[in-house]
């Protein structure tokens, strides 16, 4: 997954210091910080770069990524001393480039979000992630009990008996800004390694048979649902009747 995000940046970056407008090759430098460069791909970089020195043209975009703090010592000493021969020409325009700057961080936030979840998996022993289970299960078994004994309220579909312009007005108020927030999940103990989840976004629990998937992933959707966000549930395990119930 890293490699191929890194693959990703390298050839997209290659591709837009070939452009010819300067404020083009401002705007992907300005947005991209290529930090998982290697040797080679530096090489290839600062190739381009030194054409695009040696022809005179707008230099902008060139100190902008040789001063960029989250380059590698190697990656900064390959942009500082480098020599190279290959021609820049390419028609793209600025809209395709930009849309290539949005690729990118689209996969540097899927990046961060795998290898924050490496982190938190290295961190948990069995130990601890039985006591978070046990924990979301007293939390849920709480939150089943409330529900029963308060018989004031019905649960009904949420379109029933709202019109058309009423659920189209309801979903632009969910979808303004400041709605995309995070939400704890619910559970103290993993609260503290994350921040919460937000609209949008995936998560998968795995566990063995029997081992408290159910109880923790209901935990999280009542926080959600809570804050105002609608929640999609998927099992692999059970039928839907049995989802259902649970």
């Amino acid at each position: 997954m890293k490699t191929c995000d890194a693959d990703i940046e390298r050839k997209l970056l290659l591709t837009a210091l070939q452009h010819k407008k300067p404020e083009a090759r401002n705007y992907i430098l300005a947005n991209c910080t290529p930090e998982d460069f290697g040797a080679e791909e530096c090489a290839e970089i600062r190739a381009r770069m030194n054409v695009l020195m040696r022809s005179g043209k707008d230099l902008g975009d060139i100190a902008i990524f040789r001063s960029d703090p989250t380059l590698s010592e190697e990656a900064q000493e390959a942009l500082a001393c480098g020599r190279g021969s290959i021609r820049a020409a390419s028609k793209m325009s600025q809209r395709k480039i930009k849309r290539m700057v949005q690729v990118i961080q689209d996969y540097r936030k899927i990046r961060s979000l795998y290898e924050n979840a490496q982190i938190i998996t290295d961190l948990c022993t069995q130990q601890y992630t039985e006591e978070t289970i046990q924990q979301a299960e007293a939390a849920l078994m709480e939150a089943v009990k409330a529900l029963r004994e308060d018989r004031g309220k019905k649960v009904t579909h949420f379109g029933r008996g709202r019109s058309e312009a009423e659920i189209k007005a309801w979903l632009r108020n969910q979808m303004r800004p400041e709605k995309n927030r995070f939400v704890p999940t619910g559970l103290p103990h993993l609260d503290k390694h994350l921040t919460g989840w937000r609209r949008g976004d995936l998560v998968v629990i795995s566990a063995p048979r029997g081992g408290g998937k159910t109880a923790m992933l209901l935990q999280m959707v009542i926080s959600q649902f809570r804050a105002g966000f609608n929640v999609g549930i998927a099992s692999l395990e059970m039928d839907e009747d049995q989802l259902v119930e649970r």
